[in-house]
């Protein structure tokens, strides 16, 4: 990140109420107007966590462009720094080892899942009052009353 070599502008400052307390997006909101510039307000007065903010706490409120301006400006080569920092946490040389066991396990895993489809009743997935040739409901038979009577056999 670069920074640029003006003064800061200072806007305004105000003390932390009460009901600002921990809430640093109502005072963006009171300040600008929008709730979006708390982090801008946080970073400005060195605050990094938001629910530190407490009462009578005082913090400067500064000018929007100027913050916007400092924290992001457009360099030629942040692909470049972007790439170092990246290799210096991935190594492309090192691949993940497979364990011999979990290659048995998921070998196994396959017949076994194999074996289950095959021996099936149903080759198709349908509701019970559906016969697998006609594809047709079955009707039930009711009492009288049109009641179907459930634990009777058919």
């Amino acid at each position: 990140m670069s920074f640029t070599n003006e003064e800061p502008y200072i806007i305004s400052g105000q003390y932390v109420s009460e009901e600002h307390q921990m809430r640093p997006d109502l005072i963006s909101y009171v300040n600008f107007g929008d709730d979006s510039y708390w982090d801008l307000i946080l970073k400005f007065n060195g605050v990094s966590n938001p629910f530190s903010l407490s009462q009578e706490q005082f913090l400067f409120i500064p000018d929007i462009q100027y913050m916007l301006r400092q924290l992001y400006v457009e360099t030629s080569n942040n692909e470049k720094i972007m790439n170092e920092v990246k290799a210096q946490y991935v190594d492309a040389s090192k691949k993940a080892k497979l364990d011999p066991k979990q290659f048995e396990y998921n070998k196994a895993f396959k017949e076994q899942l194999a074996k289950m489809k095959s021996s099936r009743i149903s080759k198709t997935n349908l509701p019970p009052n559906f016969s697998e040739t006609t594809r047709e409901a079955k009707t039930l038979p009711c009492n009288i009353a049109n009641n179907l009577s459930l634990g009777e056999q058919y």
